[in-house]
């Protein structure tokens, strides 16, 4: 993803980035904080999410990441109190939060 994705779409509501080979979330995607949905299923290789991903996405109602190849979550997901559906299915690797 282009790092100046993130600052050209502010009022974004909805985000669909399924089956696209993602590795790592760009740098300043903390600047969507109008994200109600976002859907990043079926990347395999996007093992790790940032450990403050969660801080300003506080509006999200819908996660979903599945079969994401995913072995931790950040401990802040539970800031997320806006949070109605959360999928985390076909995660073989993950065990746990984060430590921090």
């Amino acid at each position: 993803l282009p790092e100046d994705m993130c600052s050209s779409l502010l009022n974004l509501e909805e985000l669909t980035l399924s089956w696209c080979g993602l590795t790592k979330l760009p740098a300043n995607f903390y600047k969507l904080a109008c994200l109600k949905k976002l859907i990043l299923g079926h990347n395999s290789s996007l093992r790790n999410l940032p450990e403050d991903i969660f801080f300003s996405l506080l509006n999200l109602e819908e996660l979903d990441m599945q079969k994401c190849g995913l072995t931790k979550l950040p401990a802040n997901i539970g800031k997320l109190a806006e949070l109605k559906k959360l999928n985390l299915n076909n995660n073989i690797g993950l065990r746990s939060l984060s430590e921090d």
